[in-house]
């Protein structure tokens, strides 16, 4: 089945399945058996609706467990060496400890993170690491005290991932065989 949040399948498939049945608004006050009959009728005329007009569903699934930290861990000094270069430094050459997420989120994707703000789980997880090592209470670093500090933050969600791997799912539609008008078919995520 389709991802029925999808406004096409549910614009294209699931209400036109539904009001065929005969159902143009909820109905509240039914028995256990009506409900099972209805519901039985409706996923029917999805099901052969689905049969007429096939649809490609993408499904994804990403599970972040701690590994790929791990690995960047081992062949790390190139990656934190790129985002250091990368980074605005004072006169003395240090980094305002502000720039301690720009570099996670830089070092994130060869670590395999996410970037910072696309998986909520995983932010929560940095934030509360963050608060740990105080890594947001201001001051400057000098290359070697952030280096340490990123592989500190590195360590720590390794750690917090191996003991409670995130895992993300998604289903999109991205193909429908009977479609004839292109414009009103677009993936959605």
């Amino acid at each position: 089945m389709p991802p029925a949040s999808d406004p096409w399948v549910m614009e294209k498939i699931v209400k036109p399945a539904a009001e065929s049945c005969g159902f143009r608004e909820l109905i509240i006050n039914v028995s256990a058996e009506e409900f099972v009959e209805a519901l039985r009728s409706v996923v029917l005329e999805v099901a052969s609706r689905l049969e007429k007009s096939p649809v490609t569903v993408a499904h994804s699934k990403k599970i972040y467990d701690g590994k790929s930290i791990q690995k960047f861990v081992k062949k790390k000094d190139e990656a934190l060496q790129t985002a250091w270069k990368s980074l605005p430094k004072d006169p003395r050459g240090t980094l305002p400890r502000e720039y301690l997420r720009v570099a996670l989120d830089m070092i994130g994707p060869p670590a395999g993170l996410p970037p910072l703000g696309a998986v909520e789980q995983v932010d929560g997880v940095v934030s509360e690491i963050f608060k740990m090592v105080e890594a947001d209470e201001g001051g400057v670093l000098k290359q070697n005290e952030f280096n340490n500090l990123v592989l500190q933050i590195l360590g720590s969600l390794m750690l917090q991932l191996e003991g409670n791997p995130i895992t993300v799912s998604s289903n999109a539609l991205v193909k429908s065989s009977q479609n004839d008008d292109d414009s009103d078919f677009l993936p959605h995520l």
